[in-house]
């Protein structure tokens, strides 16, 4: 007789809270899901921002190579200058 109350007891705490596990086992599905979501456009984000740096150090590379330039000019300029005046 206890056997029948003991398996009577665990079947309906079972079927009790089955929709519940399926219920927490469809939203971590969900959660699992936004995650990958998220981590993908993380990824995204990384390969731009990557992308916009590696753009900006060129731009940096040729402004400085135009500084230079124009430091040269501007000693030209002095030194033609000096000359002139002379």
């Amino acid at each position: 007789m206890e056997w029948n109350a003991s398996t009577g007891l665990a079947l309906g705490i079972v079927s009790t809270l089955t929709p519940w596990f399926f219920a927490i086992h469809s939203k971590l599905a969900t959660l699992a899901e936004q995650t990958s979501q998220g981590a993908k456009k993380i990824d995204a984000l990384a390969a731009a921002t990557a992308r916009a740096f590696e753009k900006l150090y060129e731009f940096e590379k040729r402004l400085n190579a135009q500084d230079v330039r124009l430091q040269n000019v501007g000693k030209q300029t002095s030194e033609l200058a000096e000359t002139l005046a002379d």
